[in-house]
């Protein structure tokens, strides 16, 4: 099938666009940090959100040129749950160690 219009024949058509797979990554990523230290998942997860949500404009904006609106939602999707699972850690454990000391006053 010859290239669309205005492409050469050696460029990428519909390339996944790179914020989908830094969201995809990130999202992974986010996800896996709780296992060591949930305090770095929080910005990662946050930067997947942020990441997938450019990708998704990017990609509606040059749909010939651009594809990859799956890996960009699901890095929202794992940013998200990366995000809210490691503040819901951090807030349970700290808060819990806050009640311990509180009610051995």
């Amino acid at each position: 099938m010859p290239p669309p219009p205005g492409m050469m024949a050696g460029q990428p058509y519909g390339a996944t666009h790179p914020a989908a797979t830094a969201a995809l990554v990130c999202g992974l990523v986010a996800n896996t940090l709780g296992c060591c230290c949930s305090f770095l998942g929080i910005p990662v997860g946050i930067g997947a959100i942020v990441c997938g949500i450019v990708a998704i404009a990017r990609i509606r904006a040059q749909p010939e040129a651009y594809r990859g609106e799956g890996p960009a939602i699901a890095g929202i999707v794992l940013g998200a749950i990366g995000t809210m699972s490691h503040v819901a850690m951090l807030f349970f454990g700290f808060g819990a160690q806050f009640l311990q000391k509180l009610l051995k006053l």
